[in-house]
C-alpha cells in the first residue's frame, strides 16, 4: 500500500509540474519583455526623443507633446527586404523589428485628420511647433534607430530557445478604415495596378504562394513606385513565427508577420529602384503559417490567408501616366476581380459587317495587351465608360462613325488610316481608335494592329508555351523532360508537417491517353530521421490524387532520381496543375509540448532537380470535346484557309458576349481566329460556327443539333444575372424553413412523452439492431432479390480489379437529354456536324443578353475556363463552378500523319476505355489463332500420310 501511494503521489506531482511548465513559461518570457520595455524606456528619456508610442507625428527640433495614457500605437509599414546579396539570417529565424513608419493618408497624402489605424475616437494633438503632417523621418523611434537602406533592424530574442521573436500586436482596423488608407483612383500614390488575377485568392497550409505577370510601361518605370497588400487570415495563424513575403522579378521587396484576423490591414512598402523594368515583371507573393497551438497535420489545413487583391498592387508616385501608344496596351493591366474591360463604342450602323470589325479588334487587342482575362462590353457612348484600373475603350469604324462618338482623331482619320490611343481629355479613359476615311482604311487600321499582334506573340511566347503566365506553361507533346527548375519550383527546404508545391504542364488539345500510360516523376528530395516511417507524398493532378508514395525508411533517406509513376487518369488538355504534398509525423510534434508548433530544424526538402518525364502518348482529334476547345480553340484552330462563321443573332446586344468568348479563344491559341460574320443559318450548314445570343434569339432547330433538346425559356424564368448571389434565397424563404424545423421539432416533442409512456417496461430493452440494419440495407441498396445480388457483385468487381459498369458500355448508347441545374446562368455545347471530317458547332446562351454577359465572363474565367470538358458545360451563377455533362458518341479524326506507333497507342487508349470490346477481341484473337493452329495440325498429318 505504501509503495502504491507513494506511486500515486508521485504522478500527481509529475501532472502538476506539466501543467506548471506552460505557466512558467509566460512568466519568464513576461519578465523579459517587460525587462526590454524598461530598458527601452530608460534609453529613450535619456536620449530626450520622442516616445516610440507616439502618434502626433514627427516632432520638430526632437521634442514633442507626451501623448496620452491610453493612446493606440500608431500603426507602421515594413521596412523593404535586403537585396538578394544580403546575408543570411541565422536559424532559427528570429522577428525582423521593422521601422515605425506612418502609412500615407488618405486624399491629400497625409496632411491633417486622423490616423487610418486609430482606435480612438479622438486623436492627441500635436505639439506646438510641431508639423502637420505624421510622416516626417523626425517622428520615428529613438528606442529603435532606423535602418539603413537595404538592410533590416537587428532581431530581438524571444526569451524561449528556438521560439521566433515576437511581434507587437497589430492595431483593430475595419475594412473601411483600410481602404481608406490609398488615395483615390487618379491621385499620386493611388494603387495603378492591381496583381491578383482573380478575386478568391487564399493561400492554404503552412506554405503557399501564387504569382502573376504585371506588365509596367517606361514611364511608370521612371517614377518611384511603391507595392501594396492587404489580406485577412485565420484567427489561429500564429504571428510571431508566420510571414507574408513578396518578391518582384526574384528580387525581395516586403515581408510582415501574418497579423490581420479581424480584417484586412493594408501595408505599403516602397519598391526599390531598379527592380521593376519595362515589360513583364513576375510578381510572387509566398505565405508561411504556422498554428497557434496545434501541432498536427490536420491543424495545418486550418492555416489560411485571403488577399485582398482591391488593397493589392503598384502605386506610383506621379500618378499613372497615360497609354501614350500601342507598345503601353499591356499596361493597361487588371481590374481589382482579375479581368480586363474593353468597352467597345457603338460607331455607325448594328450590322454584320460592323460586328465583325469588332470581333476581329478585340482579338487582336487581347493578344497584343497579353490580356488574360479580357470583358468586352457593347456601351453608346465614351460617357458610359468610367476611367478605373484594367479598364479601356474601343472605337471601330470609318471616320464620319466615329465623329458621331468623339471628335478626337476625326481630322487625322479623315485622311488616313489610324490605329492609336487618343485622349478626349474629359473622361480620362484609355480609348483605342481605329478608323480611316473609307471602309478599306479602317481594314488597315485593323491589319496594323493585328501586326503588333503577331510581333507580340513571337517577342514574348514561344512555341511549346501556353497563355502568358508565371511562368508560362511548357507544352508537353510527347517524350520531353524537364525539371522543376525550368517549371518555376525552386529548391526548397521545409520545417513544418505539411509540405507543398505545384506547378503546370500543358498538353495539346489531341491528346488521347487519359486511359492507360503514365508519367514519370524523378524525385530529388530528402527527409530527415526525425520523420517517421509511415509519412506520405501525394501527388495530386488537377486536385485529384495520382499517387501515394510513402516514406518508409526509419533513419531518414536521400532520394536521388526515385522514378514515381503519376497515372495519365487525371490529364487533360492544356494546363494540367501538378501538385506535391507531404505529410510528415514526428514524434515531437505527437507530443506538442509549448512554443514547439514552429520547428526551426528542417525535415523535407525537394530540389528543383527533379524531373518530369511525359512518355510518347497517342495522338488523335475527339468531337465534341470543350477540354480541347478551352485549351487552343480546337478544332477552329486546324482551318486557317477559311474564316469562321460567327453568328449572333442577338445582334449589338449580344456582341460584347460574342467579343468576350473570342478574345478568350484567341488568347488560349495565341494568335488571332479568321472570322466572318453570319446573318443565317443557312450560310453554315456544313461549316464549323460559332454561335452566341440569349435563347429566345436563338431558333430552336440549332438548340436540338447542339444537344439542348429540352432548353426553353421556362428553363431559366427565375434567373437574374447577379453572379455570386445565391437564387432563390430570400429572408422568407428562410423564415418558412425555420418554421417547418421548429413546427417538426415541437411535433416531435409532443410525441415522445406519449410514446414512452404507453410502452411496456422492457420494451426498449430489446435488442433491435437486427431489424434497423435490415431497413438500412434495404433503403441503401434500392433493390431486391436478384438485383441486390447483382449489385453485390458489381460492387465487388469495383472493389477488387476497379471494373465499373460505365467499362462495359459497347458505344451503341444515345446521349441522354440535358436537364440543366436551376442554378444555370449560361451553357456552352458543342456538337459535331453531320458528313464533316472535323466541323463542329460550339453555342453559348443564355436566358437573357444581361446574363449571358455576366455568365460569358464567368465561363471565360481562367479558374473556370479550364475546366470544360465533355460536350455540354453548365455554369453555376452560386458557386462559380461548371456542371459538364459526357457524351458516349464521339468522332474520331487524325491530326497527325499516320504511324504503327501511334495507331497502337491509339487501340491501346481505346481498348482500355471499353473494356468489353477488349475482352470480344482476345475471345476472336484466341478463337482465330486456336483455329488456324487446328488447321495447320491437320494439314500437316495430312501431308505426312
Amino acid at each position: 500500500m505504501g509503495n502504491g501511494d507513494g506511486g500515486g503521489a508521485g504522478m500527481t506531482r509529475a501532472k502538476t509540474a506539466r501543467r506548471l511548465v506552460p505557466t512558467i513559461g509566460f512568466a519568464l518570457r513576461l519578465g523579459v519583455r517587460t525587462a526590454l520595455a524598461g530598458v527601452a524606456a530608460l534609453s529613450v528619456t535619456a536620449a530626450g526623443a520622442q516616445t516610440p508610442f507616439s502618434m502626433t507625428g514627427g516632432a520638430s527640433g526632437g521634442s514633442s507633446a507626451a501623448p496620452p495614457a491610453d493612446a493606440p500605437p500608431a500603426a507602421t509599414a515594413p521596412v523593404p527586404l535586403a537585396p538578394l546579396s544580403a546575408a543570411p539570417v541565422a536559424t532559427p529565424p528570429a522577428l525582423e523589428v521593422p521601422t515605425p513608419a506612418p502609412l500615407p493618408r488618405a486624399g491629400d497624402g497625409g496632411a491633417g485628420g486622423a490616423l487610418p489605424f486609430s482606435m480612438g475616437g479622438t486623436q492627441p494633438s500635436p505639439a506646438p511647433g510641431a508639423p502637420a503632417g505624421g510622416g516626417s523621418d523626425a517622428g520615428q523611434s529613438a528606442a529603435q534607430p532606423a535602418a539603413a537602406p537595404g538592410t533590416m533592424p537587428p532581431p530581438v530574442s524571444f526569451g524561449v530557445p528556438g521560439s521566433p521573436a515576437p511581434v507587437a500586436p497589430a492595431p483593430a482596423v475595419s475594412a473601411s478604415d483600410a481602404r481608406a488608407v490609398a488615395p483615390p483612383r487618379g491621385q499620386p500614390g493611388a494603387i495603378a495596378r492591381y496583381v491578383l488575377s482573380r478575386p478568391d485568392t487564399r493561400l492554404t497550409g503552412e506554405i503557399d504562394a501564387v504569382s502573376n505577370v504585371v506588365y509596367i510601361s517606361e514611364g511608370e518605370v521612371r517614377q518611384q513606385a511603391s507595392f501594396w497588400i492587404g489580406f485577412k487570415n485565420s484567427v489561429v495563424v500564429m504571428p510571431e513565427s508566420s510571414r507574408m513575403r513578396v518578391t518582384i522579378n526574384g528580387r525581395p521587396v516586403m515581408e510582415v508577420p501574418i497579423r490581420s484576423a479581424d480584417a484586412p490591414e493594408p501595408v505599403q512598402v516602397p519598391i526599390p529602384p531598379g527592380v521593376l523594368k519595362v515589360g513583364p515583371n513576375v510578381v510572387r507573393i509566398e505565405s508561411s503559417m504556422r498554428h497557434r497551438v496545434d501541432c498536427s497535420i490536420g491543424a495545418t489545413y486550418e492555416l489560411w490567408a485571403d488577399l485582398d487583391p482591391a488593397m493589392t498592387g503598384i502605386s506610383f508616385a506621379e500618378g499613372e501616366p497615360a497609354v501614350n501608344g500601342l507598345a503601353d496596351l499591356p499596361s493597361i493591366g487588371i481590374d481589382a476581380v482579375g479581368a480586363t474591360r474593353i468597352f467597345a463604342v457603338r460607331a455607325g450602323n448594328d450590322d454584320p459587317v460592323a460586328i465583325a470589325r469588332q470581333l476581329k479588334a478585340v482579338q487582336a487587342l487581347s493578344i497584343a495587351g497579353r490580356f488574360d482575362h479580357p470583358v468586352v462590353a457593347t456601351v453608346d457612348s465614351l460617357a458610359d465608360v468610367k476611367p478605373a484600373p484594367g479598364v479601356m475603350a474601343l472605337v471601330v469604324g470609318t471616320a464620319a462613325e466615329v465623329g458621331q462618338v468623339t471628335d478626337v482623331g476625326t481630322a487625322t482619320a479623315a485622311t488616313q488610316p489610324v490605329a492609336a490611343f487618343l485622349d478626349d481629355g474629359e473622361t480620362g479613359v484609355p480609348t483605342l481608335v481605329l478608323s480611316g476615311p473609307a471602309s478599306a482604311d479602317v481594314d488597315a487600321a485593323l491589319e496594323r494592329l493585328s501586326a503588333l499582334a503577331r510581333r507580340s506573340t513571337a517577342l514574348y511566347r514561344t512555341d511549346g508555351q501556353g497563355p502568358w503566365r508565371a511562368p508560362d506553361v511548357p507544352i508537353f507533346t510527347g517524350g520531353e523532360s524537364r525539371t522543376l527548375r525550368e517549371l518555376g519550383v525552386p529548391t526548397s527546404e521545409f520545417s513544418g508537417r505539411h509540405f507543398k508545391v505545384q506547378f503546370d504542364v500543358g498538353l495539346p488539345p489531341d491528346f488521347y491517353a487519359n486511359a492507360y500510360g503514365h508519367a514519370d516523376l524523378r524525385l530529388d528530395a530528402a527527409y530527415s530521421p526525425e520523420v517517421k516511417p509511415g509519412s506520405t507524398l501525394t501527388v495530386y493532378v488537377n486536385d485529384q490524387v495520382a499517387i501515394v508514395f510513402n516514406l518508409t525508411a526509419p533513419h531518414g533517406d536521400l532520394l536521388d532520381q526515385r522514378l514515381i509513376r503519376v497515372p495519365m487518369q487525371s490529364f487533360r488538355p492544356g494546363a494540367n496543375t501538378i501538385r506535391i504534398e507531404a505529410n510528415l509525423n514526428t514524434d515531437s510534434d505527437q507530443q506538442c509540448l509549448p512554443g514547439t508548433t514552429y520547428n526551426a530544424q528542417e525535415r523535407f526538402v525537394l530540389f528543383n532537380t527533379s524531373r518530369v518525364v511525359l512518355p510518347v502518348y497517342a495522338r488523335i482529334g475527339i468531337l465534341p470535346n470543350l477540354a480541347a476547345l478551352a485549351a487552343s480553340a480546337f478544332p477552329y484552330d486546324l482551318d486557317n484557309d477559311q474564316p469562321l462563321p460567327v453568328y449572333v443573332p442577338g445582334g449589338r446586344s449580344a456582341s460584347g458576349a460574342a467579343s468576350t468568348l473570342l478574345a478568350r479563344l484567341a488568347v488560349s491559341r495565341g494568335q488571332s481566329l479568321p472570322i466572318a460574320a453570319a446573318s443565317a443559318a443557312a450560310q453554315f450548314e456544313r461549316r464549323s460556327a460559332l454561335i452566341v445570343s440569349a435563347a429566345p434569339d436563338i431558333d430552336g432547330s440549332l438548340l436540338r443539333r447542339s444537344g439542348l433538346t429540352s432548353l426553353n425559356n421556362a428553363t431559366w424564368i427565375n434567373v437574374q444575372p447577379k453572379v455570386g448571389d445565391a437564387p432563390g434565397i430570400t429572408r422568407d424563404s428562410y423564415e418558412d424553413v425555420l418554421q417547418q424545423v421548429l413546427g417538426r421539432r415541437q411535433e416531435g416533442e409532443q410525441r415522445q412523452p406519449q410514446a414512452v409512456a404507453a410502452a411496456p417496461p422492457d420494451a426498449t430493452a430489446q435488442d433491435d439492431t437486427r431489424e434497423i440494419y435490415q431497413r438500412w440495407r434495404d433503403e441503401t441498396s434500392g433493390s431486391v432479390g436478384l438485383g441486390r445480388v447483382l449489385q453485390t457483385i458489381v460492387g465487388w468487381t469495383q472493389h477488387q480489379f476497379g471494373l465499373s459498369v460505365d467499362m462495359f458500355d459497347l458505344g451503341f448508347n444515345v446521349d441522354p437529354t440535358i436537364v440543366l441545374p436551376q442554378d444555370t446562368l449560361a451553357v456552352i455545347a458543342q456538337s459535331t456536324v453531320p458528313n464533316t471530317s472535323h466541323a463542329a458547332w460550339t453555342l453559348v446562351t443564355a436566358p437573357t443578353d444581361a446574363a449571358l454577359a455576366a455568365g460569358v465572363e464567368g465561363l471565360t474565367a481562367p479558374q473556370t475556363w479550364r475546366t470544360l470538358t465533355g460536350r455540354v458545360d453548365a455554369y453555376q451563377r452560386s458557386a462559380g463552378t461548371i456542371v459538364s455533362f459526357a457524351t458516349t458518341n464521339v468522332q474520331y479524326f487524325e491530326t497527325v500523319p499516320f504511324s504503327l506507333n501511334n495507331a497502337r497507342l491509339i487501340a491501346a487508349n481505346w481498348f482500355s476505355m471499353n473494356i468489353v470490346a477488349y475482352a470480344a477481341f482476345l475471345f476472336f484473337a484466341t478463337s482465330l489463332l486456336g483455329a488456324l493452329t487446328w488447321l495447320m495440325i491437320v494439314f500437316t498429318r495430312e501431308d505426312h500420310r
